[in-house]
């Protein structure tokens, strides 16, 4: 009886000390651990989106370089010449950077200064036509969806300037009087609610200041390639990779 009794004692001490000895690790081991903010949390989780917008932008890259690289392999077993491949690429990007000359519908607007008769008190420079008055014609119709616009027969660029020049304005510097003509390829309805739609900037142009302002939509235009060398100082090309 006694024997059992011990061996009970024993077994009770013995899952006792055991108890103590797996806290004590557990102890430890909790210890090891730092607590984790659910800041951190998503700081991880922006670096894996980084991460995964990375390698889709390179599998897109590695796509279209494989299709290049297929279109010259088909090119070359059709007997065809890659340096005609390579021109017509050229010629592509001549004509989305604007150095072709290019045709379409669209609007041609044309203008000028107020003829009205200029009362005592008013400002004469409310009704002349400013840089500033030809530059946010040209972005209204940029933001129309124009696809090509000439600024009196200067075609425009994203680099290109339009500034005052005393009772002229500079294009691609170039001096030019009015009356401005401005041609923008484009879906013309939608080109000329831009300019003419109340509210809008060419309406109050023509409503509230009186200057010559007009608007006539064609099937078709021709608006001319740029035609200057564009010099950059300060921007160099992104080599792919960096």
């Amino acid at each position: 009886m006694k024997t059992k009794l011990s061996y009970k004692i024993i077994i009770f001490v013995m899952a006792i000390l055991l108890g103590v000895l797996l806290s004590s690790q557990m102890k430890q081991d909790l210890e090891g651990y730092s607590q984790v903010s659910l800041k951190s949390v998503q700081m991880v989780k922006n670096e894996i989106e980084n991460y995964k917008s990375q390698i889709s932008d390179l599998n897109k890259m590695i796509e279209k370089k494989e299709e290049e690289v297929n279109m010259y392999e088909n090119t070359l077993n059709d007997n065809g010449n890659i340096s005609d491949v390579l021109k017509e690429e050229i010629e592509h990007m001549k004509f989305l950077a604007g150095y072709k000359d290019v045709q379409g519908p669209g609007i041609i607007l044309t203008i000028s200064d107020s003829v009205k008769e200029i009362n005592y008190g008013e400002n004469i420079n409310q009704f002349l036509v400013h840089d500033m008055d030809v530059q946010r014609l040209v972005n209204d119709l940029k933001i129309a969806g124009a696809e090509a616009i000439s600024v009196s027969g200067q075609r425009v660029l994203s680099s290109s300037e339009i500034e005052c020049n005393g009772p002229t304005i500079k294009i691609n510097d170039r001096t030019y009087a009015i009356p401005f003509v401005i041609k923008a390829i484009g879906d013309p309805k939608v080109l000329n609610a831009a300019i003419n739609a109340p509210g809008t900037y060419g309406y109050q142009l023509k409503e509230v200041y009186e200057l010559e302002l007009n608007t006539t939509v064609s099937d078709f235009l021709l608006i001319p390639k740029y035609k200057e060398d564009i010099d950059f100082e300060f921007v160099k090309p992104l080599e792919e990779g960096e």
